[in-house]
């Protein structure tokens, strides 16, 4: 059942974000199309830089679009009038909770696939190997410097950092959205509050934690820490990841439990 529903998921997001991309597509391919004329003329710096602007703009809204609809997806499936509907199915609520999240995740990725392969496509040619040259050349530098072994390792830390980042973003809007369904009234304007109350909370927590590494600066506690980043920045990283997966935990947590034991429907 939980394979079935992941794919009506799927088709359900597909039929939102396929068009999108479509756009996106047609924009990139206008852009490639408006490059074969390419003169010092004034009339084509205009058209091409209003087409470049155009691309940037469906990327910006490509970004946007996917996060709104997986967002609206997950509130509206399970806690409006379809969440009536959604629950007689015999899925567990941390189940529904699990395919909305990896489905968000799939289409986040595929979003970055197609917006990147939508840029490829409109500064293809000379402009693309010479932006690719540039990239393969910084590439290496990062190499000899790091060695291919760390290198690779850090290519992988950060794109697990990218990938954590993404998922603790949808997993705390869905607590927030978790908790502010509870409310009898207002519901997402509720959930609105919790996360800028988590926001505030964060910052200050924050700002609090700068005063204290300021007043600690040259203290044999901070030279440690410096140290230990200097040393083992690989592990570094990998407590950044951990601290993400902690995070992430915590807000898939709070939703399954409350919309296991306080879901409201009303």
């Amino acid at each position: 059942m939980v394979t079935k529903l992941f794919k009506y998921e799927i088709r359900s997001l597909g039929r939102t974000m396929l068009p999108i991309w479509g756009v996106l597509g047609g924009i990139a391919l206008l852009t490639r199309l408006i490059r074969f004329f390419e003169s010092e003329s004034t009339v084509y710096g205009v058209v091409f830089g209003s087409a470049v602007v155009a691309l940037s703009l469906g990327i910006i809204a490509v970004a946007a679009m996917t996060v709104v609809t997986v967002i609206r997806r997950f509130y509206c499936n399970l806690y409006t009038a379809e969440g009536y509907l959604s629950f007689t199915l015999p899925v567990t609520p941390f189940q529904h909770i699990s395919v909305k999240f990896w489905t968000a995740m799939l289409f986040t990725a595929a979003s970055a696939v197609v917006a990147f392969a939508a840029f490829c496509v409109a500064f293809s040619g000379e402009l693309l190997v010479e932006m690719w040259r540039v990239a393969i050349y910084y590439c290496r530098q990062m190499i000899e410097a790091a060695g291919p072994g760390r290198f690779v390792l850090y290519a992988v830390e950060f794109a697990l950092i990218a990938l954590c980042a993404a998922a603790t973003f949808y997993l705390l809007v869905y607590a927030c959205i978790a908790v502010g369904q509870m409310a009898k009234k207002n519901k997402i304007l509720a959930a609105v509050g919790v996360y800028f109350a988590y926001y505030f909370a964060t910052q200050i927590l924050g700002t609090i934690l700068i005063v204290f590494m300021i007043v600690l600066d040259g203290s044999a506690f901070m030279l440690a820490i410096n140290d230990f980043i200097n040393d083992y920045p690989n592990a570094a990283l990998a407590i950044g990841i951990g601290y993400y997966l902690a995070q992430c935990a915590i807000f898939f947590g709070v939703t399954n439990v409350i919309t296991y034991k306080k879901l409201n429907l009303e």
